[in-house]
């Protein structure tokens, strides 16, 4: 009978690391999901607005935001004006005034869009911070990330 104590008190013990290493596996796995989300996101959203300032001729200075969060960034591309900016949580574009989709996924959202415009007299160049969040509890997770582009057209006067 003590024996089967001590089985008893050994076996519970194991049970409880047991569960308590498949928890910590769970919440390490709902922050490397978190993370990846936001990598992906950050990705995508800042490939598409470097493309698309690389391609502009200027930056529309009167409908921009600049500087400050949340910001605005419009380039002029030709006869098509480009638009980032937030709408709630998400990062949205805008091409000649239409809603072209959102470079975010609601699965992300952005907690930081500052645009920096940069004038050398020469070029103009851009220059963008973003954070963004995802998760909740033991899984949030938050990452800023920075950006940069000449508008590669506006040396060429």
């Amino acid at each position: 009978m003590p024996e089967m104590i001590v089985y008893v008190a050994v076996l519970t013990i194991i049970f409880a690391l047991t569960i308590q290493i498949l928890v910590l596996i769970g919440r390490s796995y709902s922050r490397m999901r978190s993370a990846a989300r936001i990598e992906r996101s950050a990705g995508t959203a800042l490939e598409r607005l470097i493309r698309e300032a690389n391609s502009a001729k200027s930056v529309n200075i009167a409908s921009s935001t600049l500087g400050s969060h949340p910001g605005r960034l419009s380039l002029s591309v030709g006869t098509t004006t480009t638009d980032f900016y937030l709408q709630g949580s998400a990062l949205a574009l805008e091409k000649n005034g239409a809603p072209a989709g959102f470079l975010t996924p609601g699965s992300v959202s952005v907690a930081n869009f500052v645009v920096y415009r940069l004038d050398s007299g020469l070029s103009n160049a851009v220059r963008v911070e973003l954070t963004l969040e995802s998760g909740e509890g033991n899984s949030f997770k938050s990452q800023t990330f920075y950006a940069g582009a000449i508008l590669k057209n506006s040396y060429e006067k």
